[in-house]
């Protein structure tokens, strides 16, 4: 079992280059991600509701962390503003990723609250938009993915408050550029802010690195794939995902 250090560094190789050489800036995210592993260590990863108790974290954590960022760059910046109102959904048909302790708690959420014949056409749904994530595995279908989301009923999210982190994240300065994103099905990208965007990233490999203490694959998923594949059968998908199996929608690498 790979150290949580090394864990950490592993999830941050993406962040840590687009801060190139800056090495005191590598390790305020490797500390962020340490506190947000030694939080959650303290959680039973292994009981029923071991998923949803870690999704509710992470999103709490994430939360706490966003926030506090974006009044740093308030200060530092007068002329910061966010375009994203409710109701604007440009960013909705773009390709999710979660965390599968998030996609644990969305299925439960849905089981819960859906009756049969609706759960089924949901199930449905997920699947079509999902339907050639194996033939072009991971990366190929977050790329070509463009459709909206299951979840947007009238420009609006119905499970807006267990959302993803990756949708918590996103955060736009200019509709203009969302509108030319959406026109291009997501082919030109939206400025961010670098330090904002990578908040969902800390946070992923803080509790990745805690997961593998268990021997629990924490890497991110590919929302349809493996909403379907946990919606399909929960508890089947529950137990290979705490004996440590990678699941369908899942990253391997």
């Amino acid at each position: 079992m790979e150290d949580f250090s090394a864990v950490i560094d592993k999830c941050l190789e993406p962040v840590f280059t687009l801060f190139g050489e800056q090495q005191d800036i590598h390790q305020w995210f490797r500390d962020m991600s340490g506190a947000v592993c030694q939080d959650v260590l303290k959680l039973d990863p292994t009981g029923a509701e071991c998923a949803r108790v870690f999704a509710a974290q992470a999103a709490e954590c994430f939360e706490l962390n966003f926030n506090a960022v974006e009044l740093q760059v308030k200060s530092l910046d007068p002329d910061y503003r966010t375009a994203c109102t409710k109701g604007c959904s440009y960013c909705c048909s773009s390709h999710i990723t979660l965390m599968p302790q998030e996609a644990f708690r969305i299925a439960d959420m849905l089981r819960k609250s859906l009756g049969r014949k609706d759960l089924k056409g949901l199930l449905k749904e997920i699947s079509k938009g999902g339907a050639d994530y194996d033939e072009k595995g991971f990366r190929g279908f977050g790329e070509d993915y463009f459709r909206p989301c299951p979840f947007l009923r009238e420009d609006h999210c119905v499970i807006y408050d267990i959302r993803p982190l990756s949708c918590r994240n996103w955060m736009s300065q200019d509709i203009e550029a969302c509108k030319t994103s959406y026109e291009s099905r997501n082919k030109i990208s939206v400025p961010q802010n670098a330090i904002l965007m990578i908040q969902k990233e800390l946070v992923f490999a803080g509790q990745n690195a805690a997961l593998s203490r268990y021997g629990i694959r924490g890497e991110i998923c590919s929302f349809l794939p493996v909403l379907e594949t946990i919606l399909g059968d929960y508890e089947g998908s529950y137990e290979k995902w705490l004996s440590g199996e990678v699941l369908r929608g899942q990253l391997e690498d």
